[in-house]
């Protein structure tokens, strides 16, 4: 990815299964990574690697519609 890349647009396949490495450094926690939307049970593997679906990433399945942020 380039270094000045701040946002993600996407129209393609959210369940398109990605593989992303170790990080050295977790922000948060990985307790939810095997049952997000896009995970499964054995995602979180036991070197620290993540095999799941794109969406982990860009949020495409979400839904709900509503939130409690706002814009005015």
């Amino acid at each position: 990815a380039d270094p000045a890349a701040d946002a993600v647009v996407t129209g393609g396949n959210a369940n398109m299964v990605i593989h992303l490495p170790k990080m050295d450094k977790v922000i948060g926690m990985l307790d939810y990574v095997d049952v997000i939307a896009g995970g499964h049970e054995g995602s979180l593997k036991e070197d620290g690697t993540i095999e799941a679906e794109l969406q982990v990433i860009t949020g495409a399945t979400n839904e709900m519609g509503f939130n409690k942020l706002s814009a005015r």
